[in-house]
């Protein structure tokens, strides 16, 4: 008995999360965070962001991910973004220049 009530509330949970977000929720892992914040940056700033390579994310209070590029000069910026987990919604797409 104890084991149904705990699946029901389980399932319940799930469905509710989903539904708070508006969508079925996704768990974003930090490569495709990464995959989806390199489109937005291509799409808003070029292919010279391919310069700011190697990309990495680090996840900030269990759901954004910060998605940053590598500075290899003195000059300049990187491209950075947040990318919810839950949905892989680009929340901040912007250049630190």
């Amino acid at each position: 008995m104890k084991l149904i009530i705990m699946l029901g509330l389980i399932c319940c949970g799930y469905t509710v999360h989903a539904q708070d977000k508006g969508r079925e929720a996704v768990d974003v892992d930090s490569l495709m965070a990464v995959k989806i914040a390199k489109k937005a940056w291509v799409k808003k700033f070029g292919k010279t962001v391919n310069l700011s390579k190697p990309f990495y994310a680090t996840l900030k209070n269990d759901s954004i991910w910060i998605v940053k590029g590598t500075l290899h000069t003195d000059r300049g910026g990187t491209p950075y973004a947040l990318i919810d987990r839950w949905t892989g919604r680009v929340l901040l797409n912007t250049h630190t220049k």
